[in-house]
């Protein structure tokens, strides 16, 4: 079995707890990714901030706080699940479906960060395999909840946040017509900076 050395991204883009989210939402738009590994002074991972915890801060927040005025620390989540980067992909799978988790961070013997295992990282690994008669319906997200394309994006927040979703179907009585993502969230985060930058 393959080992999360074996499929990790070793590229690990961080950030430190005393950032703004406004230095981490430039971070995730620059490098098109949707979550950072916050670090300390020795390279070991202290949290993680994802485009739902951005979206979540921005909620609590009040609509319109400025992201260079929202420090990491306060939405980061602590204490992030990571493993050694020689365990296998099926634990890190299990760990990633029972945590209900996009991610999880591989670090090295002292605890170091090494690298940054994702879902996409894991799909690549099977697209590579075998073709399977496994079908889709049986992994599928049924009932999908759907939001007109005239709702505020405030209110697309709002239920990503409530549900813990990473994205929506935009549609209209008929038919699907688009889809909002939390990538699409954090990119709004660059008009709601002070005006004074």
């Amino acid at each position: 079995m393959p080992t999360l050395k074996d499929i990790m991204t070793r590229t690990v883009i961080s950030v430190r707890e005393a950032d703004s989210l406004l230095d981490a939402q430039q971070l995730m738009v620059r490098n098109n990714i949707e979550r950072l590994v916050v670090i300390d002074d020795r390279n070991i991972p202290i949290g993680i901030i994802t485009q739902k915890d951005m979206i979540k801060g921005l909620m609590n927040s009040g609509a319109g706080k400025p992201l260079d005025k929202i420090g990491v620390k306060s939405v980061m989540t602590k204490n992030p699940i990571s493993l050694d980067s020689q365990e296998s992909i099926k634990k890190a799978s299990q760990i990633m479906t029972s945590k209900n988790i996009s991610s999880i961070i591989a670090v090295d013997r002292t605890g170091r960060t090494v690298g940054i295992v994702t879902k996409s990282d894991i799909c690549r690994y099977l697209s590579m395999l075998d073709e399977s008669e496994i079908p889709v319906k049986r992994f599928m997200s049924k009932n999908p909840i759907t939001i007109g394309p005239n709702y505020s994006i405030f209110a697309a927040a709002n239920v990503m946040s409530e549900r813990g979703f990473t994205r929506l179907i935009v549609g209209d009585e008929r038919k699907p017509v688009g889809i909002i993502t939390l990538s699409d969230l954090v990119s709004v985060g660059a008009v709601l900076t002070s005006p004074d930058k």
